[in-house]
């Protein structure tokens, strides 16, 4: 993640890392070698996640393994671009643009450039996520299920 910010062009953004990490030194004096330090704010663990992604335009999750990450339906819900990695099972949701080979993927720099260079598909993305993730609320997910449960009864 922290190699990917320091890739791209030299916006005017704010990176947030969220939540615990055992390696978190690590990582932060990763940030300063990166020369990122400045734009990545580690907050670690909050119960207030939804303020993060309120503000925010994109959202990066480069997983090793998930198997179905609910932050990036979180994040698609609050109108964020979501790329992750195809070991994340919710990836199956993703459009594949947004699809990352590994976590370590440097490809990813020329699509997130691309769309904060073009707020206008940006706009469009984080829309079209808002949408997507209501096909997956509680609700819809305990109709589908009842929905099942009544053609094995039946």
């Amino acid at each position: 993640f922290l190699q990917i910010i320091s890739k791209l062009e030299k916006f005017n953004i704010s990176a947030f890392v969220i939540g615990k990490e055992k390696n978190m030194t690590y990582y932060q004096n990763l940030a300063k070698e990166l020369k990122i330090n400045n734009q990545v704010i580690f907050t670690g663990p909050r119960e207030d996640v939804d303020d993060f992604y309120t503000v925010s335009d994109i959202f990066i999750f480069p997983t090793h393994y998930e198997p179905f990450s609910n932050v990036v339906l979180e994040a698609m819900n609050f109108e964020n671009a979501v790329f992750t990695t195809r070991q994340n099972g919710a990836s199956e949701i993703v459009d594949d643009y947004f699809i990352m080979d590994r976590p370590e993927d440097l490809s990813i720099v020329e699509r997130v450039n691309d769309l904060l260079n073009n707020q206008v598909k940006l706009q469009k993305i984080k829309h079209e996520n808002r949408v997507k993730s209501k096909q997956f609320s509680i609700e819809n997910n305990l109709s589908e299920t009842l929905k099942i449960i009544n053609e094995v009864i039946n």
